[in-house]
């Protein structure tokens, strides 16, 4: 439980800001949040995808500069999929790898945001995808969280470290596992990511092991006595939730303090793992 709830308070420290700005809204809403005061002429006009404002201000503006919180225009246009603006920015010369208050770069912010369009015209300016931020994240590890596989497959094509770990230990492979983003996954496998790699609890899967078909084994769900562990079907992927109910609802162990329902008909990530190598 206490790798899930590190996993949780990471999840909850991946999920951004939003282009309608929101702190503690979801990844699959990320952007800035702002306020009109705090932002000098050419961020806003970044931000609001005023080219021919921008034109004007960088005769005299520093295309780099930055804000109190370190982004630059361009994270700003990225945020908020200004794409025109992010093709107008780097013909003149911004800067694709400056990071901001929390490092990340423009292209983890378009990422977190989900502006494709914006992500691919900062790979194409040579954006390094193996940035990454005060957690340890790289633009990888945002993929498989929303997921995107045709940001993901970008990202690879220029470069990216496909079993880069987070602070936690944490890859992409294991971030898209415990989503349940089984095409992510699939993805991921395919194209060579180590489904033995560890996080820095030595673990190879982040969930609570289970016995297929049967109870919970692990130790703690037997009350923390002893009693040897059963060992998943596949090395590295051990069962994301009890598969004792036969009911149309299964349960999932509680994230965060938060009860998980398997709804019928939805794959689990253990059946897609033997599927996959049984």
């Amino acid at each position: 439980m206490n790798q899930l709830k590190s996993l949780q308070k990471q999840k909850n420290e991946m999920e951004g800001l939003s282009p309608s700005p929101s702190d503690t809204s979801s990844v699959l809403s990320a952007g800035y949040q702002l306020q009109d005061k705090d932002l000098d002429k050419l961020h806003r006009a970044a931000y609001s995808g005023d080219v021919s404002k921008i034109k004007q201000l960088l005769r005299k503006q520093d295309v780099n500069q930055q804000d109190n919180a370190s982004r630059t225009p361009l994270h700003l246009a990225c945020a908020n999929g200004q794409t025109d603006v992010v093709s107008m920015l780097v013909e003149n010369h911004a800067k694709v790898n400056l990071c901001d208050s929390e490092n990340r770069s423009p292209l983890m912010k378009a990422i977190q945001c989900q502006q494709e369009s914006c992500a691919a015209v900062l790979l194409g300016h040579n954006a390094d995808p193996n940035v990454v931020d005060v957690n340890g994240n790289a633009a990888l590890h945002f993929a498989a969280r929303i997921p995107s596989i045709t940001i993901a497959s970008q990202l690879l094509e220029h470069g990216a470290d496909i079993d880069a770990p987070n602070k936690d230990g944490c890859t992409p492979l294991m971030l898209a596992t415990i989503e349940n983003n089984e095409e992510m996954v699939e993805f991921l496998l395919r194209e060579g990511a180590n489904i033995n790699s560890k996080d820095v609890n030595e673990r190879t899967a982040p969930f609570s092991a289970a016995k297929p078909g049967g109870k919970n084994t692990s130790p703690k769900a037997a009350g923390g006595g002893g009693g040897e562990r059963d060992k998943p079907p596949v090395p590295g992927a051990e069962i994301a939730f009890s598969t004792t109910d036969s009911n149309a609802e299964r349960s999932r162990p509680e994230v965060g303090g938060k009860k998980h329902v398997w709804r019928e008909g939805k794959k689990n990530t253990f059946f897609f793992f033997c599927g996959l190598f049984c």
